[in-house]
């Protein structure tokens, strides 16, 4: 889940008021401007009640294709979409940037950091689609 957010430093941003967001944060005046994807947290429950209104509607949308927990600890991201994010952190941050992702950015058991990930399975970066 993420939301796009305008901050000054990550000091403005408070957390919890940020993911029920959908206007742009700017807490501070003499600073410069700048937009950012903030992306945090999320889980079933939270995402069945932020994003439909009722049973029947996330039937249609996402229970017809899958009925089973959303967010598990099984699974691991799309080999495709990885790369997608780690380009995305290099685009946006350059070396840091993904540097910052692959330290702090973990697979969904919450114990193995993408960067570990990506070590053992360097063939990921190496593919073309």
């Amino acid at each position: 889940q993420y939301t796009k957010v305008s901050v000054t430093r990550v000091e403005d941003v408070d957390v919890k008021r940020a993911q029920n967001l959908p206007e742009l944060v700017n807490l501070s005046k003499d600073s410069e401007v700048v937009e950012a994807v903030m992306c945090y947290e999320f889980n079933d429950e939270d995402f069945r009640k932020q994003r439909f209104k009722t049973h029947e509607d996330y039937m249609k949308t996402v229970g017809k294709y899958y009925e089973g927990l959303l967010w598990r600890k099984d699974i691991f991201p799309v080999r495709r979409y990885l790369r997608l994010c780690v380009n995305a952190a290099r685009d946006l941050g350059g070396q840091i940037g993904v540097q910052n992702f692959l330290e702090t950015s973990y697979l969904a058991n919450e114990e193995q950091t993408i960067g570990a990930y990506l070590f053992r399975n360097p063939s990921i970066m190496e593919e073309d689609n």
